[in-house]
C-alpha cells in the first residue's frame, strides 16, 4: 500500500517551491505559507520534516510578515529536496511496516562510532569516517554515529521502522526532534532522517559501548563479552 499527496496539494506546492528557487528575495509571509503545504505533505513524506529547518530558521528571524529575507544556498537546497523527491517518487510513498526493526544500540567514544543489531556490529574511527565529527562534543558525535548503521543494514530496514537505543539522552533529543544548533550534526541528520530513538542507560548499552572501545586494549575481549550477553539465551 502507498501514500500519496491530493493532485491539488502538489501542484501548489511544486508551484510555491520554484518560485522561492528562482526568487532572490522572499517575505516572511512567503516562506510561512510554504513551511505550511510542507509541514502538511510530511504527514505522508517521511523526513520532509528535516528538510524544512533551514527555512524555518530564516523565518524566525524575520520580525514583520512583510519583511524580506535572501534566499541562500542552504534555503535553496531544502526546495530542492522536495523537488528531488518529486521528481523520483512523484510524491509516494510505501506505506511503513508497523513492526519495528529492534533492537538497534549505538555508542560514540572521542576516538570512533559504534553500533550494534543482531549480532552484527561496526567500529568506524571518526578520523577515516567523519572528520568534520572528530572534535565535536560527545552528546553530538552519537548522532553522526547512526550514518554507518544505516550503511551497514539499510537493506534489511527497507520501509520499516527502526528502534534505536542510545545512553546519551542529549542525542536522542536531537534525532527525535530534528533539529541541532551544529551544522555538522544537522546535515547528518538531513542524511539519517528516517530514526526514532529512545535512551537506555549506559549500563543496557553494553554491545555498543564495547565496540566504540574496541580500539582499546582488551576492547575485542570486552565486546565479545557483552554480544554474548544480548544475544545468547
Amino acid at each position: 500500500m502507498t501514500l500519496q499527496l491530493p493532485g491539488d496539494k502538489i501542484t501548489d506546492i511544486k508551484h510555491d517551491l520554484f518560485s522561492l528557487v528562482s526568487s532572490r528575495r522572499v517575505t516572511k509571509r512567503q516562506l510561512q505559507s510554504l513551511c505550511g503545504k510542507l509541514n502538511f505533505a510530511t504527514q505522508c513524506i517521511y523526513g520532509g520534516r528535516f528538510h524544512i529547518r533551514r527555512l524555518l530558521d530564516v523565518i524566525s528571524r524575520l520580525k514583520k510578515p512583510w519583511h524580506h529575507a535572501r534566499v541562500t544556498q542552504a534555503m535553496a537546497l531544502d526546495c530542492q529536496w522536495w523537488l528531488s523527491y518529486m521528481r523520483l517518487f512523484n510524491w509516494t510513498v510505501n506505506m511503513v511496516d508497523p513492526r519495528p526493526v529492534t533492537p538497534v544500540y549505538i555508542d560514540s567514544s572521542n576516538a570512533a562510532a559504534s553500533g550494534t543489531f543482531n549480532g552484527d556490529w561496526f567500529h568506524a574511527p571518526w578520523a577515516s569516517f567523519l572528520p568534520q565529527a572528530k572534535d565535536l562534543h560527545i552528546n553530538d558525535k552519537e548522532v553522526p554515529a547512526l550514518e554507518p548503521a544505516c550503511i551497514r543494514w539499510a537493506p534489511i530496514w527497507a520501509n520499516r521502522k527502526v528502534v534505536v537505543h542510545s545512553d546519551n539522552q542529549a542525542a536522542v533529543a536531537q534525532i527525535n526532534r530534528g533539529w541541532s544548533r551544529h551544522p555538522v550534526v544537522m546535515a547528518a541528520l538531513r542524511r539519517i532522517f528516517w530514526w526514532s530513538e529512545i535512551y537506555l542507560p549506559g549500563r543496557s548499552n553494553t554491545s555498543a559501548d564495547a565496540a566504540s572501545r574496541v580500539h582499546e586494549p582488551g576492547g575485542g575481549a570486552s565486546l565479545a563479552n557483552a554480544m554474548l550477553q544480548l544475544y545468547v539465551p
